[in-house]
């Protein structure tokens, strides 16, 4: 249990570190649009979920 703890732990502070550097990209003019950025965001939670199992 610990342990999916720790990695859930660790997808957050991950998914935390791309969004603030998504805010810097976009503060700079750069940048995706929005429906890259959330079907990344898919692929990214089904691989956590995967990694649960």
């Amino acid at each position: 249990m610990a342990l999916e703890t720790e990695k859930s732990q660790v997808w957050v502070d991950e998914t935390r570190a791309k969004i603030d550097e998504g805010i810097v990209s976009l503060e700079r003019g750069e940048g995706i649009d929005g429906e890259t950025f959330v079907n990344q965001l898919l692929v990214d939670l089904q691989q956590v979920k995967k990694s649960q199992k």
